[in-house]
C-alpha cells in the first residue's frame, strides 16, 4: 500500500507515514520497499524508530513505530506535511494505535479533510473499522502457500531455540 500511494503521487502532497507495531517491522518494511525501488533505505523510503532512524530530506515514505507516531502527534497535532497515514497490522491493537487512529480520524473530520487514512490487516474484521473511518473496504487476496504438518513421534526436551532451528 505505501508503494501504491507513492506511485499514485500522493507523496507530492506530503509525507506518507506508515505506522508499524514493532521496530523490526518498521525497519524491514522500509528495507523491502526501498529494495523494490532499487534504492537504499533513507532516500525515498525511510524509517524512524526509537533510538534509530534512516531518513533524509528526500524521504517521501517513512515507516514509524506506534510510539514514534504518538510523539509526532504530541509535537505536531495537525501532522503538518503529512499527506497519508497508513496503519499496518491493525489487528495487533495497542493503546498507542487506537489513540492515533482516533486522533487521525478527528483530524481528518475537522481540519484536515484531505488527509488520507488507510488501515490494513490480514485478520481484522474489516466492517467496524471501515465504519469507524467512514471508508470503503478493499479486500486483497493474498498468496497462500501449502502447509505441511508433521508431529514429532516423541517429546523433544531440547531447548526451544534448537527445536525451532530443527523444524525450520
Amino acid at each position: 500500500m505505501p508503494r501504491a500511494l507513492l506511485d499514485a503521487s500522493v507523496a507530492s502532497a506530503g509525507e506518507i507515514l506508515v505506522a508499524e507495531p514493532r521496530r523490526i517491522a518498521a525497519r524491514m518494511a522500509a528495507k523491502r520497499v526501498a529494495e523494490e525501488l532499487g534504492e537504499a533505505v533513507g532516500r525515498t523510503i525511510g524509517y524512524r524508530v526509537r533510538f534509530d532512524s534512516a531518513v533524509s530530506r528526500d524521504t517521501r515514505v517513512t515507516f514509524v513505530t506506534e510510539g514514534v507516531l504518538a510523539r509526532r502527534f504530541q509535537s505536531d497535532p495537525s501532522l503538518s506535511g503529512v499527506a497519508a497515514l497508513v496503519f499496518d497490522e491493525l489487528h495487533e491493537r495497542h493503546l498507542d494505535t487506537d489513540l492515533a487512529l482516533a486522533r487521525a480520524r478527528r483530524l481528518r473530520d475537522t481540519s484536515r479533510p484531505e488527509l488520507i487514512l488507510v488501515a490494513m490487516s490480514a485478520t481484522l474484521e474489516a466492517e467496524p473499522v471501515g465504519a469507524f473511518l467512514d471508508a470503503p473496504i478493499v479486500h486483497v487476496e493474498g498468496r497462500t502457500f501449502p502447509i505441511e504438518l508433521r508431529h514429532a513421534e516423541q517429546p523433544d526436551d531440547r531447548p526451544l531455540e534448537r527445536q525451532v532451528r530443527a523444524a525450520v
